[in-house]
């Protein structure tokens, strides 16, 4: 949520036109500005602690308490017919943390040798986090 972001609410495009962060508020009008809004944010994942780890072929799946921190750093104003991009704003919000269950794979078995990667290509290990309710 930030001022000047569009949202769309059962068919009907809103307006944030205030926000107030210490009071957890924000002030929004009914209409189509012309354009639409796309947020960029930072995600961070850290695992806090593993409550429960298994083997799983190739794979350790493992399932505990991770805190997520997300950060929403600007936002595009979009052409609603082209999706094209008209402009972006930077934002300086706080970010927001939330302490949750996840599941995490993790794979080092199927992570390729350097001498195994092509010119260019950079070894990476997947990891997939997905939150669970507590």
């Amino acid at each position: 949520m930030h001022t000047g972001a569009v949202y769309l609410h059962q068919g009907d495009l809103y307006l944030v036109t205030a926000l107030d962060l210490a009071e957890g508020v924000a002030l929004v009008e009914p209409g189509d500005p012309g354009y639409l809004t796309s947020a960029r944010e930072v995600t961070g994942i850290d695992v806090v602690s593993e409550l429960r780890q298994v083997a799983w072929g190739p794979a350790t799946v493992s399932f505990g308490e991770v805190d997520v921190v997300r950060q929403v750093t600007s936002f595009t104003r979009r052409n609603p017919e082209t999706g094209q991009p008209l402009g972006e704003e930077v934002l300086d919000l706080p970010p927001r943390a939330l302490r949750t269950r996840a599941v995490s794979r993790h794979c080092d078995q199927l992570r390729p040798s350097p001498h195994q990667l092509k010119s260019g290509q950079t070894p990476a290990v997947v990891t997939d986090v997905s939150a669970a309710q507590s």
